[in-house]
């Protein structure tokens, strides 16, 4: 079945159809009427003829038969007032009867209207005829009168002869036709012109409108609509295709806004391409190139025209040509990312490149990402590098020593042979770095290091690990006697001076020993070994070595247990901050505090500072314990601002490790924006250990705390080798002076003298002194005749817990103050 549909012009179909239809229409009813009227007439006429005539064909012959010419005149004249008798008269043969002026103009128009063919058969008639004539519209009519019946033909035979004219009826049918003709004609112009206005409002308007609406919308000029109303097919039309411009309008828009997107994505990525170092290939599974994007050319292999259409294992290398199909290969079948390292050799320089292959989801092709990895590569080697070996010295550092002692207990157990740690920490070094700044002390390191590298055998280790210790290890071993030898070794090996430049420095080492299996069997405990029996090489006297013993492994033991115990201590609420008052020297009027950390195990019982923050401070632990002391004692220093006075001021101590947190300053601003105390209330002590390490990240860090209105305090002055180097670079506020020196004072006249020069010495440089230690009113005399500032001791109090400081606080010493 076809589903062609054709089309017409409606406007131009319906008027001249329906004009038409309306002509011929009306031209046949009025034809059908004209011809019915016609006929009917004609019937009537012929019928009233035939009565008339054989009427008066009666009558006459009566009066023939009477021989009465007068009333065969009169009745013929009484016949002629009907005057659509045009010829009424007798005849005999060809002689008229009966002469009349009517008989004679009858036969005149009888002669002149018949033709001879009818006149002689009308004459010769033996019963009525009646016919009519249509081209001379009238009825000729011959009647024989005879009295013998039936008629017989004969040349006396009389007949009546009648010519009826019915045309003037034939003219008033044909005007009636006319008039007809016109009403009709008027009426169907009036129905054409209506429906030519019907058609041109309501079918021809609507058509054009919704042929223009296409016009525009076939030209893009979306925002057209046919505006037709009603409920008919036209206006649902004109919705439709509104809905439909409408529904074009939107797509368009939305196509354009895509193309506009598109064209920024495209630009963008263009952009992306040239800024990026990668270059990138698109191409499809069998590895033709169909796409190469670069912003580096110089980074291609050959030209990007050659690559095009070309597979990539045409254009590269054989060794790079396989790793790509391969790469190709597995891209496909994993459908995942796949990447590969191939070197490629580009203007006589050798590169290392990377390939990123990942399939485009929904077609079937690749996108490949190449990068230059090259100085990456040689960065990630310098990175290993320093990762595992010291940046100064180029020795390997405590991770890598690490791992090679592991390897080493390994190959001992293997071998039954015993492996040994020599922790080696050079005498007095930071009385070098001090006295001569920590170039000339990295000097002196280098040829320490390179010094014990040249001693030993290839297959042993030397090792940096921090500062001044060195670690060696070495294996191999079978009697302990020969590892005492090694020792013996390592140490007359720094009996010659160490010479940098043109210097000579006289260097001893401190060693301590750990032997497998003998002292520990992991690679951490045996360096513990190693490190506490250094520690006890010290404690000897310096300058020889120390072999870990059992008592040294309890002292080990006892440390560990101590760390073990340090690292619940803080979940189970062990630790307490004390305070110490710290009052004017003066007037003895308490100020403020120092807090004081304390801790009562439930393992071990109450372990004291001493012994505790060193563990906590090579373990790490300090930083969280540090962070909990800053928190607590902020905390309460706010309450009693609150509740006791509010200018009390608080002490804090920061360990080394602590100090060399780099999340320190935030974790201190933090803390005082959560707990709102004004900064000039808190003091942050530091010791020389926090100066000797990391000078520039020291005084940045020193100066940023200061800047933010904290107060610093130089803790146990006078105990190191450059304190008053210190003095010149940092920006303390107090000086804390050690009890040492306190304790002293009154009994030797150098320990005075030196009190007495620190005190000058720290107010000359605008900063307060702080006294440690003070335990007897003369002490407290001797410092207010020196102009001490601050004082702390047992003379006014140990330390107490924060509800004894309040109690205190409150009784404000009299007793001190009335001595004073």
């Amino acid at each position: 079945m076809s589903n062609r549909v054709i089309s017409i012009n409606l406007k131009q179909t319906l008027t001249w159809g329906t004009l038409l239809c309306g002509l011929l229409l009306s031209s046949l009813i009025i034809y059908i009427s004209y011809v019915s009227q016609r006929d009917m007439l004609l019937e009537n006429y012929e019928t009233k003829l035939r009565q008339n005539l054989t009427h008066l064909g009666k009558h006459l012959f009566t009066e023939f038969v009477e021989d009465n010419d007068n009333k065969i005149s009169l009745t013929l004249e009484d016949y002629y007032s009907d005057s659509k008798y045009k010829a009424l008269f007798l005849i005999q043969g060809e002689t008229l009867v009966n002469e009349t002026q009517h008989s004679v103009i009858g036969l005149q128009v009888f002669n002149q209207v018949i033709s001879q063919a009818q006149a002689t058969a009308t004459l010769r008639t033996l019963d009525l005829t009646v016919a009519f004539d249509p081209n001379q519209q009238h009825f000729l009519a011959a009647i024989p009168i005879s009295p013998k019946v039936p008629v017989v033909e004969s040349a006396n035979l009389v007949r009546l002869i009648a010519i009826y004219d019915v045309s003037t009826v034939f003219l008033s049918l044909r005007q009636q036709l006319i008039t007809k003709a016109s009403i009709l004609a008027a009426f169907l112009i009036l129905i054409t012109i209506a429906l030519l206005s019907f058609t041109h409002h309501f079918i021809h308007k609507p058509i054009k409108r919704l042929i223009q609406v296409g016009d525009a919308l076939s030209t893009n000029s979306l925002s057209c609509r046919a505006k037709i109303i009603g409920y008919g097919e036209f206006a649902v039309l004109a919705k439709q295709f509104n809905v439909m411009a409408q529904t074009l309008e939107k797509n368009w828009q939305q196509q354009l806004q895509i193309t506009q997107e598109l064209q920024c994505h495209h630009a963008l990525i263009t952009s992306v391409f040239e800024a990026l170092p990668d270059i990138f290939f698109i191409i499809n599974t069998s590895g033709i190139i169909l796409e190469c994007h670069t912003g580096k050319s110089d980074d291609l292999y050959i030209s990007p025209e050659h690559f095009i259409n070309k597979k990539m294992t045409e254009v590269l290398p054989s060794h790079a040509a396989k790793q790509f199909s391969q790469a190709i290969k597995s891209a496909n079948q994993c459908h995942q990312l796949t990447q590969i390292e191939y070197p490629l050799t580009i203007a006589e320089q050798a590169k290392l490149f990377e390939a990123r292959l990942s399939p485009i989801p929904g077609t079937e092709q690749l996108v490949i990402a190449v990068r230059d990895i090259t100085e990456k590569k040689r960065q990630e080697e310098v990175i290993l590098h320093h990762a595992f070996y010291d940046t100064l010295t180029d020795l390997p550092n405590r991770f890598l020593a690490m791992e090679r002692l592991s390897q080493q207990l390994l190959d001992a157990e293997r071998n039954d042979e015993l492996a040994v740690v020599f922790f080696i920490d050079l005498d007095d070094f930071k009385r070098i770095n001090d006295s001569l700044g920590h170039e000339m002390g990295d000097q002196i390191l280098l040829a320490s290091g390179e010094r014990l590298k040249q001693s030993l055998r290839e297959q042993d280790t030397v090792s940096r690990l921090s500062g001044d210790e060195f670690i060696v290890l070495m294996g191999g071993f079978k009697h302990t006697e020969d590892i005492t030898s090694v020792a013996n070794m390592l140490i007359k090996l720094f009996h010659h001076p160490i010479i940098v430049g043109d210097k000579d420095f006289n260097i001893s080492v401190s060693i301590g020993v750990a032997i497998y299996p003998l002292d520990a069997n992991s690679p951490q405990a045996l360096l513990s070994c190693a490190d506490t029996a250094m520690y006890n090489a010290k404690s000897n006297g310096r300058n020889n070595y120390c072999l870990f013993n059992q008592k040294m492994s309890q002292q080990l033991s006892r440390r560990i247990e101590i760390e073990e115990a340090l690292r619940v201590a803080m979940n189970e609420n062990e630790l307490e901050v004390f305070y110490q008052p710290q009052f004017y020297i003066e007037d003895s009027d308490v100020f403020g505090a120092e807090a004081l950390l304390r801790w009562h195990s439930k393992t071990l019982g109450n372990v004291s500072p001493a012994e505790f923050i060193p563990v906590a401070e090579q373990s790490g632990l300090i930083i969280d314990i540090g962070l909990f002391v800053l928190s607590t004692a902020i905390k309460q220093a706010r309450q009693w601002q609150q509740h006791l006075d509010s200018d009390i001021r608080i002490a804090i101590n920061l360990s080394p490790r602590q100090f060399k947190d780099p999340s320190l300053l935030k974790q201190i601003e933090l803390l005082v924006k959560d707990i709102p105390i004004a900064n000039r209330f808190i003091e942050l002590e530091i010791t020389e250990g926090v100066l000797i390490s990391g000078q520039a990240q020291v005084k940045q860090t020193l100066t940023q705390l200061h800047q933010l209105g904290f107060k610093l305090s130089l803790d146990d002055f006078g105990t190191g080798y450059s304190s008053l180097n210190y003095l010149r670079h940092y920006p303390f506020d107090l000086l804390k002076i050690d009890q040492s020196f306190i304790s002293d004072m009154l009994t030797t006249h150098e320990s005075k003298a030196l009190v007495k020069t620190i005190i000058a010495m720290a107010h000359n440089l605008s900063m307060k002194v702080v006294a440690e230690g003070v335990e007897t009113l003369e002490q407290l005399h001797l410092l207010q005749q020196l102009e001490c500032d601050f004082g702390q001791g047992y003379l006014i109090s140990k330390p107490l817990s924060a509800a004894q400081f309040e109690t205190f606080y409150h009784t404000k010493i009299e007793p001190v103050k009335r001595s004073s």
